[in-house]
Protein backbone atom coordinates (compact mmCIF):
# COMPACT_ATOMS: atom_id res chain seq x y z
CA UNK A 1 0.00 0.00 0.00
CA UNK A 2 1.51 3.01 -0.96
CA UNK A 3 0.55 6.63 0.65
CA UNK A 4 1.67 9.14 -1.65
CA UNK A 5 4.27 8.99 -5.15
CA UNK A 6 5.83 11.51 -7.13
CA UNK A 7 5.03 9.81 -11.00
CA UNK A 8 5.31 10.98 -14.16
CA UNK A 9 2.59 12.32 -16.04
CA UNK A 10 0.04 13.44 -17.61
CA UNK A 11 -1.88 12.80 -14.48
CA UNK A 12 -5.15 12.55 -16.50
CA UNK A 13 -3.61 9.04 -17.24
CA UNK A 14 -4.10 7.39 -13.94
CA UNK A 15 -6.76 5.96 -12.28
CA UNK A 16 -5.70 7.45 -8.89
CA UNK A 17 -6.48 11.43 -7.47
CA UNK A 18 -3.05 13.64 -8.87
CA UNK A 19 -2.35 16.94 -8.54
CA UNK A 20 0.17 18.03 -11.23
CA UNK A 21 3.39 19.44 -9.71
CA UNK A 22 5.61 20.70 -12.32
CA UNK A 23 6.52 20.12 -15.91
CA UNK A 24 10.21 20.23 -17.28
CA UNK A 25 11.59 20.69 -21.15
CA UNK A 26 13.40 17.80 -21.57
CA UNK A 27 16.74 18.43 -23.93
CA UNK A 28 19.19 16.51 -26.51
CA UNK A 29 22.26 14.88 -24.79
CA UNK A 30 25.28 14.69 -26.29
CA UNK A 31 28.86 13.39 -26.42
CA UNK A 32 31.51 16.00 -25.44
CA UNK A 33 33.00 15.54 -29.24
CA UNK A 34 29.44 15.70 -30.65
CA UNK A 35 28.04 18.81 -32.39
CA UNK A 36 25.26 20.30 -29.71
CA UNK A 37 25.41 23.78 -28.16
CA UNK A 38 23.66 25.27 -25.34
CA UNK A 39 23.18 28.24 -27.47
CA UNK A 40 21.30 26.22 -30.60
CA UNK A 41 18.28 24.67 -29.78
CA UNK A 42 17.76 21.57 -32.34
CA UNK A 43 14.55 19.87 -33.79
CA UNK A 44 13.24 16.81 -33.08
CA UNK A 45 13.56 15.80 -36.93
CA UNK A 46 17.05 16.97 -36.84
CA UNK A 47 17.75 14.77 -33.70
CA UNK A 48 15.90 11.80 -34.99
CA UNK A 49 18.94 11.62 -37.84
CA UNK A 50 21.74 10.96 -35.06
CA UNK A 51 22.12 7.72 -33.84
CA UNK A 52 19.78 7.62 -30.57
CA UNK A 53 20.39 5.86 -27.28
CA UNK A 54 16.60 5.80 -25.55
CA UNK A 55 15.00 3.70 -22.46
CA UNK A 56 13.02 0.90 -23.94
CA UNK A 57 9.04 0.59 -23.97
CA UNK A 58 7.08 0.85 -21.62
CA UNK A 59 9.32 3.47 -19.71
CA UNK A 60 7.37 6.80 -19.00
CA UNK A 61 10.50 8.72 -20.35
CA UNK A 62 10.34 6.83 -23.82
CA UNK A 63 6.53 7.26 -23.94
CA UNK A 64 7.00 10.54 -23.76
CA UNK A 65 9.26 11.11 -26.66
CA UNK A 66 7.47 8.94 -28.75
CA UNK A 67 3.82 10.61 -28.24
CA UNK A 68 6.14 13.98 -29.31
CA UNK A 69 7.26 11.95 -32.26
CA UNK A 70 4.15 10.93 -33.34
CA UNK A 71 2.33 14.03 -32.95
CA UNK A 72 5.20 15.58 -35.20
CA UNK A 73 4.78 12.57 -37.58
CA UNK A 74 8.92 12.10 -37.15
CA UNK A 75 10.23 8.63 -37.07
CA UNK A 76 12.48 7.64 -34.23
CA UNK A 77 15.27 5.86 -35.35
CA UNK A 78 16.36 4.05 -31.81
CA UNK A 79 20.38 2.36 -31.89
CA UNK A 80 20.15 1.26 -28.26
CA UNK A 81 17.92 1.30 -25.49
CA UNK A 82 18.93 1.15 -22.41
CA UNK A 83 16.92 1.44 -18.84
CA UNK A 84 19.23 2.25 -16.07
CA UNK A 85 20.16 5.98 -16.43
CA UNK A 86 23.84 5.08 -15.74
CA UNK A 87 24.36 3.20 -18.76
CA UNK A 88 22.44 5.89 -21.00
CA UNK A 89 24.63 8.13 -20.15
CA UNK A 90 27.25 6.34 -19.86
CA UNK A 91 26.57 5.07 -23.50
CA UNK A 92 26.57 8.77 -24.73
CA UNK A 93 29.31 9.87 -22.77
CA UNK A 94 31.35 7.16 -24.72
CA UNK A 95 30.26 8.67 -28.04
CA UNK A 96 27.84 6.13 -29.24
CA UNK A 97 24.96 8.25 -29.45
CA UNK A 98 22.58 11.34 -28.53
CA UNK A 99 19.50 10.63 -25.81
CA UNK A 100 17.05 12.78 -24.29
CA UNK A 101 16.40 14.29 -20.75
CA UNK A 102 15.74 16.40 -18.92
CA UNK A 103 18.17 19.03 -18.28
CA UNK A 104 18.29 18.28 -14.30
CA UNK A 105 19.46 14.49 -14.82
CA UNK A 106 22.90 15.72 -16.07
CA UNK A 107 24.14 18.58 -14.41
CA UNK A 108 26.78 17.17 -12.48
CA UNK A 109 28.20 15.85 -16.01
CA UNK A 110 27.41 18.86 -17.96
CA UNK A 111 29.58 21.01 -14.93
CA UNK A 112 32.70 18.19 -15.30
CA UNK A 113 32.10 18.43 -19.11
CA UNK A 114 30.82 14.70 -19.97
CA UNK A 115 28.76 15.89 -21.82
CA UNK A 116 26.96 18.15 -23.70
CA UNK A 117 23.21 19.48 -24.66
CA UNK A 118 21.01 21.63 -26.73
CA UNK A 119 17.47 22.47 -25.99
CA UNK A 120 14.61 21.52 -27.95
CA UNK A 121 13.49 23.65 -30.85
CA UNK A 122 10.23 22.45 -32.26
CA UNK A 123 8.33 20.34 -30.45
CA UNK A 124 9.00 21.37 -27.53
CA UNK A 125 9.37 18.14 -24.92
CA UNK A 126 7.84 18.37 -21.21
CA UNK A 127 7.90 15.58 -18.95
CA UNK A 128 5.27 16.34 -16.48
CA UNK A 129 5.65 15.07 -12.73
CA UNK A 130 2.34 14.68 -10.59
CA UNK A 131 1.77 13.33 -6.79
CA UNK A 132 0.07 10.71 -6.78
CA UNK A 133 -2.35 9.44 -3.47
CA UNK A 134 -5.21 7.66 -2.29
CA UNK A 135 -8.46 9.67 -2.72
CA UNK A 136 -8.26 10.42 1.20
CA UNK A 137 -5.07 11.38 3.05
CA UNK A 138 -5.80 10.33 6.95
CA UNK A 139 -2.33 10.14 7.98
CA UNK A 140 -0.59 13.25 9.28
CA UNK A 141 2.83 12.14 8.60
CA UNK A 142 1.03 12.04 4.67
CA UNK A 143 0.10 15.28 4.53
CA UNK A 144 3.79 16.49 5.97
CA UNK A 145 5.99 14.62 3.36
CA UNK A 146 3.20 15.91 0.96
CA UNK A 147 4.41 19.78 2.12
CA UNK A 148 7.34 18.82 2.25
CA UNK A 149 7.92 17.31 -1.11
CA UNK A 150 6.23 20.86 -2.49
CA UNK A 151 8.28 22.90 -0.45
CA UNK A 152 11.11 21.33 -2.01
CA UNK A 153 10.08 21.22 -5.41
CA UNK A 154 9.40 24.80 -5.12
CA UNK A 155 13.13 25.86 -3.44
CA UNK A 156 14.84 23.64 -6.14
CA UNK A 157 13.01 25.51 -8.68
CA UNK A 158 13.41 29.39 -7.22
CA UNK A 159 17.76 28.89 -6.76
CA UNK A 160 17.51 27.88 -10.84
CA UNK A 161 18.76 23.95 -9.85
CA UNK A 162 16.01 22.65 -11.12
CA UNK A 163 14.45 24.69 -14.63
CA UNK A 164 10.91 23.53 -14.35
CA UNK A 165 7.36 25.48 -14.54
CA UNK A 166 5.20 24.70 -11.25
CA UNK A 167 1.87 23.60 -11.52
CA UNK A 168 0.98 24.00 -7.97
CA UNK A 169 0.96 26.87 -5.61
CA UNK A 170 4.04 27.45 -3.59
CA UNK A 171 3.02 27.31 0.09
CA UNK A 172 0.01 25.42 -0.32
CA UNK A 173 -1.07 23.00 2.44
CA UNK A 174 -2.57 19.29 2.25
CA UNK A 175 -6.23 18.91 3.64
Amino acid sequence: EIDVGLIYGPGSTFHMRVEELFGEELVAVGPPSGTLSCDKPITLATLARLPLILPSRPHGLRMVIESAAHVARIKLEVRCEADSFRVLVSLVEQGLGYTILPLSAITGELDEGRLTYAPLGEPKIVREVVLGTPDTITSHATRKVIELTRDEIAQLTRSGTWRAKLRFRSGARTR
